[in-house]
């Protein structure tokens, strides 16, 4: 089941614009459990800043420079069903790709 999320991730996410996108599926405990970046599952994040964020609610400004100084974002939310709080999804992204699917969203 996790490798079709992660394969249904990484289709989805590569189709748009060819941009880069990771996004990644942790429990509560860190552990990332699905990723369009599959050498990612099993890492542990329990100390990064989107993800103790992220257990509490949207983060949406988290922003550093790559090895190449190509500006990255990160996006984080608490998976939630039925008020119970199932873990985090966290993306990664390059600022232009994040600008790319909002504009493609408000021409629509």
């Amino acid at each position: 089941m996790m490798k079709f999320l992660s394969w249904t991730c990484t289709m989805c996410f590569s189709a748009h614009h060819g941009k880069r996108l990771n996004l990644y599926v942790l429990t509560l405990d860190g552990k990332v459990v699905a990723s369009t970046d599959l050498s990612k599952i099993g890492m542990i994040h329990t100390d990064e800043q989107y993800f103790i964020r992220g257990q509490r609610g949207s983060v949406g400004d988290i922003f550093y420079l790559d090895k190449n100084k190509v500006l990255m974002m990160q996006l984080a939310a608490p998976l939630i069903l039925q008020n119970k709080i199932l873990g985090v999804i966290e993306v990664t992204a390059t600022a232009q790709a994040i600008t790319s699917m909002v504009t493609d969203y408000c021409h629509r």
